[in-house]
């Protein structure tokens, strides 16, 4: 009521209303973000930015100014982010994941005659990345033999295929070579051919 003073005669008191301020709290994580009032009259208030978290989105949740204090809390939902296989130029696949769901199917690596192929090394953060196939030559073996018995072997690649025989062995009235062989991909026994010579 307002105020008034008991003198003499009638008095007509009216009563008096205040406003009543509400809280509105935002909150992120159950961190306090900021704090705003309003009033049934002044429902105006400025939201803070939803606090940035990596590898999500943020919303303040739904709500509504009515009457009484409120807590609206930080939505957050998971980015998805695509990482890209790649193998020489072509896009083998893509997959998904987020930050919270990091378990993935590789594709199989493609073949490649004469080579071995695997996934680079990646880490999966937040972004989307490409992943690139490595691929390494397959290593072949030149095996060379003598009269059943092995002299040497010597390692090739479909890269590099420049190999450096070793002698063969002497063998007393015998002229010896290695036998015609080429050198195309896979392992390969080579023999030494002896010719008696001829006195």
């Amino acid at each position: 009521w307002e105020d008034y003073t008991l003198t003499s005669g009638n008095i007509t008191v009216e009563a008096q209303y205040t406003l009543i301020k509400y809280t509105v709290t935002f909150k992120a994580d159950g961190k306090e973000v900021s704090i705003d009032q309003y009033t049934i009259e002044d429902k105006t208030i400025t939201e803070p930015a939803v606090p940035v978290k990596d590898g999500y989105t943020g919303e303040w949740e739904e709500y509504t100014l009515t009457t009484g204090n409120i807590t609206v809390e930080a939505k957050y939902e998971p980015i998805e982010y695509t990482i890209t296989f790649v193998a020489e130029g072509k896009e083998i696949d893509t997959v998904q994941y987020t930050v919270e769901d990091r378990n993935i199917t590789e594709p199989v690596v493609p073949v490649k005659d004469d080579y071995n192929g695997v996934w680079e090394n990646y880490t999966l953060t937040t972004g989307n990345i490409t992943v690139e196939a490595v691929y390494t030559p397959v290593e072949y073996s030149i095996i060379f033999k003598a009269d059943g018995k092995e002299v040497d072997t010597v390692k090739y690649t479909v890269e590099d295929k420049d190999i450096i025989e070793p002698a063969v062995p002497l063998k007393d009235g015998y002229t010896g070579e290695w036998e015609d062989y080429t050198v195309i991909r896979g392992d390969i026994t080579v023999n030494a051919e002896y010719t008696a010579i001829k006195y």
